[in-house]
C-alpha cells in the first residue's frame, strides 16, 4: 500500500508536459489493474495481513467487490478467462439420460426458489424450526441466526454447516407441484464451475439441480432416501493442452474417478447415465449404449437437444421445444457470477425433517460449494477437487460475512 502511495504523489509532483503526464497516468493505472486482479494482493493497510490466494473486500454486496474486474474478462477471479471457461465447458459438456420413468426431471434453481422458504433448525431449541423468510423470490436472503444456547453464537447461513444437520438452515417446499421438476426441457440447467486445477490445467464441473430426490430401493419407490433439493455432477479434468485426462463421478457419498479414453463418448462428449430418483451419476454402460432411445437423451450444451423415447407422456408436441437449458457459469463461490450467488448459501435444499423414521436421512442436502459427497474433513472435495492452491487458499471478507472457498466459515457443532 504504502509504495502505491509514493507513486500517485510522485505522479503529481512530476513536472512533466500533460502528454507525458497523460502517459504517466496510463502506465500507473495499469499496474494498478495488475495489482486488483492478483488475489495476494491486498487492499487496504488493513488487508495487508492477508495471505497468498486470499481475498479482501470493502464491499458490502456481496458479488460486487472488485467493479473493473470484467475489464480482463475474468469475473470470478480465477485466473481463467471467461470466454476460455465457456469454451472448454461446452466443448466438453455431456450427454446425460435419464431413466424414461424418472420420476423427479432437472429444473432451474430460479424456478425452484419462489416455492420455498427459508427455515433454521435447531435440536436444542424449542420448537427445533424456526421460520425465517417467507416464500422466496429469486435469491436466498442472508441471515445471522442466534443459538438457543448462548456460548454458541451466531449461526450464518453463507457459511455454517452441520455435519450432521443438528443445526442449520434448510429450504422448504410450500407444496409438493415442484417435486416433478420441469416438463419443459428449456428450464434443464446445467451449471458449470471451471477452475485452474493442479495438473496445470483446468477442472469442469457440470452440476445439475432436481426439486426432490424420490429414494428407489430394488426398483421400488420409497419414502426412505426421498428427501426435497438434490444436486449432482461430474467433473471432467484437463490438462495443460486442455485435454481430458479423468472423469469423475457423484455418488452418493463419494466422488469415483474413470480414466477418459475407455469411457463411452460421442466426440468429446461424455456419455452419462442419470440413476432412476437418485440421480447420481455414472459412466454410461457399453449395453446401454445400444438402446439409447429407451432414454430421455439430454445434450448439456447450449442449444443442445433433448429426446424423448416414442410416446413419452412429457415429450412435447412442438419439436422448438426439445432444446435444454444449456450451461450458465456459476463462478468461484467467494466470487460468483451475476445470479448466482445462491451457490454461497450453507444450509440445506430441502426440508429438515423433525419427526418420522430416521428424519435426517429424510432430510435435504448441500448446494455445490458445501457438498457432502467425498468431503475430507471440513474440505469441500466435490467443489474444489484438485484446485490450484491459491484458489484453494481464497477468502472473502464483506460486511458481514467471512467466506472461505473451500471450507464452511463455521461449523454448527455436528
Amino acid at each position: 500500500m504504502e509504495q502505491r502511495q509514493w507513486f500517485a504523489l510522485r505522479a503529481v509532483n512530476m513536472k512533466v508536459s500533460t502528454r507525458k503526464f497523460f502517459l504517466a497516468r496510463i502506465w500507473f493505472a495499469s499496474i494498478g489493474v495488475l495489482l486488483l486482479f492478483d488475489p495476494s494482493v491486498s487492499l487496504s493497510s488493513r488487508e495487508a495481513k492477508a495471505q497468498p490466494g486470499e481475498i479482501y473486500s470493502r464491499s458490502s454486496e456481496i458479488g460486487k467487490r472488485f467493479e473493473t474486474r470484467q475489464a480482463v474478462e475474468d469475473f470470478d477471479i480465477d485466473g481463467l478467462p471467461d470466454s476460455l471457461e465457456q469454451e472448454l465447458a461446452e466443448r466438453y459438456a455431456p450427454i446425460v439420460f435419464h431413466s424414461a420413468d424418472e420420476p423427479n426431471l432437472p429444473t432451474d434453481v430460479k424456478l425452484f426458489l419462489p416455492n420455498t422458504e427459508l427455515w433454521f433448525y435447531d435440536e436444542k431449541c424449542k420448537p427445533k424450526r424456526a421460520k425465517i423468510a417467507d416464500t422466496l423470490q429469486q435469491t436466498i436472503p442472508h441471515h445471522h441466526q442466534p443459538a438457543c444456547v448462548a456460548s454458541e453464537g451466531l449461526f450464518d447461513s453463507l457459511g455454517t454447516r452441520s455435519r450432521n444437520k443438528q443445526r442449520t438452515f434448510f429450504l422448504r417446499l410450500v407444496s409438493e407441484t415442484p417435486r416433478r421438476g420441469s416438463a419443459d426441457p428449456r428450464n434443464w440447467t446445467t451449471y458449470y464451475h471451471a477452475y485452474p486445477n493442479d495438473e496445470g490445467g483446468v477442472t469442469i464441473q457440470y452440476w445439475r439441480f432436481y426439486a426432490y430426490n424420490t429414494g428407489v430401493i430394488l426398483g421400488f419407490k420409497t419414502s426412505m432416501g426421498s428427501h426435497e433439493g438434490d444436486w449432482e455432477a461430474i467433473h471432467i479434468v484437463l490438462d495443460k493442452k486442455h485435454q481430458p485426462l479423468v472423469a469423475r463421478f457423484l455418488g452418493h457419498r463419494s466422488l469415483s474417478t474413470e480414466p477418459w479414453s475407455p469411457l463411452q463418448k460421442e466426440g468429446d462428449h461424455l456419455l452419462v447415465k442419470s440413476e432412476r430418483g437418485g440421480h447420481t451419476s455414472r459412466p454410461l454402460g457399453k449395453s446401454e449404449a445400444q438402446r439409447t432411445a429407451s432414454f430421455i437423451r439430454q445434450q448439456a450444451w447450449s442449444g443442445g437437444r433433448v429426446d424423448w423415447p416414442a410416446k413419452h407422456p412429457s415429450r412435447p408436441r412442438d419439436p422448438n421445444l426439445n432444446t435444454t437449458g444449456g450451461l450458465v457459469n456459476i463462478g468461484e463461490k467467494t466470487a460468483p457470477n451475476n445470479g448466482m450467488e445462491f451457490i454461497q448459501y450453507s444450509g440445506l435444499w430441502g426440508d429438515r425433517k423433525s419427526s418420522g423414521l430416521l428424519p435426517r436421512l429424510r432430510s435435504g442436502y448441500w448446494g455445490p460449494a458445501y457438498n457432502e459427497t467425498g468431503m475430507e474433513g471440513d474440505f469441500i472435495t466435490a467443489w474444489c477437487g484438485g484446485m490450484s492452491e491459491a484458489l484453494k487458499a481464497r477468502v472473502l471478507v464483506a460486511k458481514g460475512v467471512t467466506m472461505r472457498e473451500c471450507y464452511p466459515t463455521g461449523r454448527a457443532a455436528r
